[in-house]
């Protein structure tokens, strides 16, 4: 899994706040999910991110041998 922060031009109103962008790899595919107002909730990456992580070893134990 990769993270990245993205931050925008500050002059236009909707990019005005940083967003912070989590991508993962799932059957193939790259998911990125984006999130904005993290710096007044700055534990929600990690919660979401942990999340993911945690389905996804689910997911690799339910897997055929």
């Amino acid at each position: 899994m990769s993270y990245q922060q993205a931050m925008y031009d500050r002059e236009h109103p909707r990019y005005s706040e940083p967003t912070e962008y989590i991508t993962m790899e799932v059957d193939g595919l790259i998911v990125a999910l984006r999130f904005k107002n993290t710096i007044t909730q700055p534990d929600t990456v990690s919660e979401i991110e942990q999340t993911l992580l945690m389905a996804q070893d689910f997911e690799n134990l339910n897997k055929p041998a």
